[in-house]
């Protein structure tokens, strides 16, 4: 990894052969699908937006991520973690300020489409993290 890509508001480490730099735990930059599509003041119609998710699960040349979002709730659903700006590893996150990890919103996508990389979760948020996928997605 080298150099560093201006996207937005966000500066973020530029990827070098994306397919070796990515790691489950990582939190990247990509282009996260839109449930629901928006349109757009000039009519074109967003079907993705940039933006942080974590990294849960790479096979092939695709990747399972989670959305990551700085709009905290007040009231949590069970699948949502906190990444808190005033917690002592929050700097190897890479984000700008405290946030949400919503595991109940997940995107398949191609490894093509991360353009960054913010950093990664320290081993107390992956020991949640894993707990909450555990009780979420036990069938």
């Amino acid at each position: 990894m080298s150099g560093y890509a201006e996207s937005g508001e966000v500066q973020v480490k530029a990827i070098q052969g994306r397919a070796h730099s990515i790691a489950p735990g990582n939190i990247i930059q990509v282009d996260f699908p839109h449930v629901r599509p928006a349109q757009q003041t000039d009519g074109a119609i967003e079907t993705s937006k940039k933006r942080p998710a974590l990294v849960l699960y790479i096979e092939k040349n695709q990747m399972v991520v989670a959305y990551i979002s700085s709009k905290v709730p007040n009231l949590l659903n069970p699948a949502d973690v906190l990444v808190l700006d005033n917690n002592p590893s929050f700097g190897e996150t890479g984000l700008k300020r405290s946030s949400v990890i919503r595991l109940g919103v997940l995107a398949t996508v191609p490894i093509r489409n991360a353009t960054g990389l913010y950093g990664s979760v320290s081993s107390d948020l992956r020991s949640e993290i894993n707990s909450k996928l555990i009780t979420c997605f036990k069938i």
